[in-house]
């Protein structure tokens, strides 16, 4: 996995449900290894204790019935059954001082602590650590009587190596189970959010223009399908709204078209009469042209509906795409060579694919159009043709003044037109136009722009 797609599925809502999953599940494996080792190592010191009694009271037994000095063979004896190294006896006076013993070779803490004498007629249990075994002893300390007192000690090495081994199985087993917790908990925050990805990839689509999106409300929980059927519902309602507002204006302009029409012809006919002045014919001349610029808006304002409803007639047929934008170039280069303005045009031989021929001339005329209109005399425009990964990719780059963020954001909407193309010829259409043809054509279109660069727009349809 990439740094990137690790720092994806951090931040993602499935990443913190997966580490707070991994995390829970490290604080209870610690603290069940925690209570499981503290209830072992008393249970074995308490074992300890046990038989560090029985053998004080069994000893004790000894001593009074056949006295000290048959008790003393018997605590050697029992020194060498269990072994020299895992167990000491010692006999002391009330000082503090050591009576008799058995081999202290294997217990040097012994010469080194002076152990404390007894304060009341109880035995006391305390551990002390041996540096030359490099392990702990259980030790007690008992009255004998006769104002003598035991001092017996049994090795925790058995003990400690059983705890060291429970501390490695408990940590291995902790590691597996955070490890399939983390996965498990990845796996059940997927499975919980499927149905969120899912409305979040029928809103982006609903974003780009597609009112008609709708999620499935498949049973993934009551959550996530009351959030499906909310949405559904606002996107239905979108919808509803956005069809009436558009059937609104194109019956508004299929009803201005004909009085337009209408007012222009009878414009046109007033120009020839005999009767028409200097004046009153220039006047008549405007109106003609202001209908035909009336007439053309309200087209393009149809031809978008339709592209965007997908009800206009597509001819789909195998064009070349480089020699349509040669020759959109050659169209548009009187006016390019009017602001002196350089063409640069790069294109394969041919790069053929499938299309509406009409549409996509009239798409690129609109790029083509703007990048002229918009850079400053003596600029270029660069024009490249491409395949880019298995699409055809058409580019046009201009040297204008470039758009800022918040006009980017609108900047295919009807009739938006940003601060910098307010003073320029232009009903704000063209673009919405141009986006309307991509999509029927099932391509995407976008823009690279920032304030004082220049634009690259750029279109990209599928070949086939």
């Amino acid at each position: 996995m990439s740094w990137k797609k690790f720092l994806e599925l951090k931040g993602s809502v499935v990443g913190r449900l997966a580490l707070a999953y991994a995390t829970a599940s490290v604080l209870l494996t610690v603290a069940g290894l925690t209570v499981a080792y503290l209830f072992v190592a008393s249970y074995a010191l308490q074992e300890k204790d046990d038989d560090l009694t029985h053998l004080w009271k069994e000893l004790g037994e000894i001593s009074t019935d056949h006295g000290i000095a048959r008790m003393e063979e018997e605590f050697i004896r029992e020194a060498s059954l269990r072994g020299t190294r895992k167990a000491v006896f010692a006999v002391l006076r009330g000082d503090g001082d050591m009576v008799s013993s058995s081999n202290l070779s294997a217990w040097t803490v012994l010469k080194t602590q002076r152990v404390r004498p007894l304060l009341e007629n109880a035995p006391r249990f305390y551990t002390a650590y041996n540096e030359q075994r490099r392990s702990s002893a259980r030790f007690i300390v008992a009255p004998l009587g006769d104002a003598k007192w035991i001092q017996i000690g049994l090795s925790l090495e058995d003990s400690e190596s059983l705890l060291r081994r429970f501390i490695a199985v408990f940590l291995a087993l902790g590691t597996v189970l955070s490890v399939a917790a983390s996965v498990l908990g990845w796996l059940i925050a997927r499975r919980a959010l499927s149905g969120v990805r899912t409305v979040t990839a029928a809103t982006t689509r609903m974003a780009g223009m597609h009112f008609s999106e709708r999620v499935p409300i498949a049973g993934q929980g009551a959550e996530v399908d009351t959030l499906a059927a909310s949405f559904n519902a606002m996107a239905a309602r979108i919808e509803t709204l956005m069809t009436e507002m558009r059937n609104t204006n194109d019956n508004i302009a299929h009803d201005l078209r004909s009085p337009i029409a209408r007012i222009r012809a009878q414009a046109e006919s007033a120009i020839v009469s005999p009767d028409a002045s200097g004046e009153t014919a220039a006047a008549l001349g405007e109106i003609v042209d202001e209908c035909d610029r009336l007439l053309e808006m309200i087209n393009t304002m149809l031809d978008i509906s339709e592209a965007e409803a997908g009800a206009s007639r597509m001819t789909r047929e195998t064009v070349d795409a480089a020699v349509i934008v040669r020759d959109g170039v050659e169209i548009f280069q009187p006016a390019a060579d009017e602001k002196e303005i350089r063409f640069e045009c790069r294109a394969p031989e041919s790069l053929p694919f499938r299309g509406d021929r009409k549409k996509i001339q009239r798409l690129l005329a609109n790029l083509l159009d703007n990048a002229v209109k918009y850079s400053p005399r003596g600029s270029s425009v660069e024009v490249t043709l491409s395949r880019d990964e298995g699409r055809l990719a058409i580019s046009v780059r201009d040297s204008g003044p470039g758009i800022s963020e918040s006009d980017r954001a609108r900047l295919f909407d009807r009739f938006y037109r940003g601060d910098a193309s307010r003073s320029a010829p232009g009903n704000g259409l063209g673009l919405s136009l141009a986006k309307a043809i991509v999509v029927a054509h099932g391509g995407e279109i976008g823009v690279d722009s920032l304030p004082g660069s220049g634009s690259l727009f750029t279109v990209r349809l599928p070949i086939d």
